[in-house]
């Protein structure tokens, strides 16, 4: 009696209809034409990735790409190499100080210069002479 009472608590009706409404929003999803142009381009997709590995294949067939893969790591493992060299490395730091001292001398050069301009402009303003 316990179990038929479980079976028959349970709202087999209301999860039908829950069931079948999951059922007919999935199909209208399905249905959507936005949906079904994605599935179509997703296909054309995998077809055209598949040219391209047919031709990548035609192409280097008898093709040994063992020494070009070969530079290539080692011109990398060098970029690697110098990166790092310019970041932490002595090479890095000489030429981070290189410009500094650039910058330094960039601002004294400024400085300077308005301080020429503010010598002269002051130098006219005494003797009366117009800059115009």
């Amino acid at each position: 009696e316990d179990i038929y009472e479980r079976i028959m608590s349970v709202d087999v009706v209301g999860a039908t209809n829950d069931l079948r409404a999951t059922l007919q929003a999935a199909d209208q999803i399905l249905r959507d034409e936005r949906v079904q142009r994605v599935l179509t381009n997703l296909a054309e997709i995998s077809d055209a990735g598949g040219r391209v590995t047919h031709n990548l294949e035609k192409m280097t067939t008898g093709v040994n790409l063992g020494p070009a893969v070969a530079d290539l790591r080692q011109a990398a493992s060098e970029a690697k190499a110098l990166f790092a060299d310019l970041h932490d490395g002595a090479t890095g730091k000489q030429v981070r100080g290189t410009l500094a001292e650039i910058d330094g001398l960039a601002r004294t050069t400024q400085q300077l210069m308005v301080a020429l301009q503010y010598t002269w402009s002051g130098s006219i303003a005494r003797r009366g002479i117009s800059s115009d």
